[in-house]
């Protein structure tokens, strides 16, 4: 399950970095991160479920 989650992680960076066209700004990258810490938020709570 941990696996799954952290793989759908990277897929979803992979593919924010890829729609910036490797051009990562400041704002942007505070973006993604409050992204990153949501969806570690949910990769969590789908643990404790799980």
């Amino acid at each position: 399950m941990l696996t799954r989650v952290v793989a759908v992680i990277f897929g979803l960076m992979v593919s924010f970095y890829i729609q910036l066209g490797g051009d990562i700004r400041a704002p942007v990258r505070a973006q993604i991160d409050d992204a990153i810490a949501r969806l570690r938020e949910l990769a969590h709570a789908l643990d404790s479920f799980g």
